[in-house]
């Protein structure tokens, strides 16, 4: 019979199966990206869990992918949920990105402080007004972002101009 407390010290899962141990190894967190410092935020959607972007330990920097058709006209801005925002305070996040990812392939990406985000967004209580597939988010017009340069699909962010070899002449 193997212990569950010899299962716990060496990292390894124990099972019992019709009497016999079965040894299984340890897995990853699912939502933590070991070889980087990058952390998986999880919100929810219709009660269930939902990613809700990335976090980058090493930056402070919050990045978030979503389609255009997020867009709330109303107050001219695309959402993050509030449960996301309360994580990032306490991550000491520093930067917002948003990636917004258009019909054709292309994305948009919109950047802003984090504490300006926390100054100016209006928050909108989503279960309140009657839709109880978000929480509640908070909404920040895009005329407080700055806007990057578009990029385009399959397009490598850090790709630089490719220079000719050099030719002697």
């Amino acid at each position: 019979m193997v212990d569950a407390n010899d299962s716990q010290k060496n990292g390894t899962l124990v099972l019992q199966h019709e009497g016999q141990a079965k040894r299984r190894q340890k897995m990853p967190h699912p939502c933590k990206n070991y070889e980087s410092t990058n952390e998986m935020l999880m919100s929810s959607f219709n009660g269930r869990p939902a990613p809700g972007g990335i976090f980058e330990e090493s930056t402070r920097i919050y990045r978030k992918q979503l389609p255009r058709k997020a867009f709330y006209w109303p107050l001219k801005s695309y959402p993050i949920d509030a449960p996301i925002v309360e994580q990032l305070k306490n991550l000491g996040c520093e930067m917002l990105v948003l990636e917004v990812i258009k019909n054709d392939g292309c994305s948009e990406r919109y950047s802003v402080k984090f504490d300006v985000f926390l100054e100016k967004s209006t928050l909108v209580d989503w279960p309140q007004k009657g839709d109880p597939r978000f929480p509640v988010r908070r909404y920040l017009p895009l005329e407080f972002w700055e806007k990057d340069e578009p990029r385009f699909a399959n397009e490598k962010e850090d790709q630089a101009d490719e220079m000719p070899p050099d030719i002697p002449f």
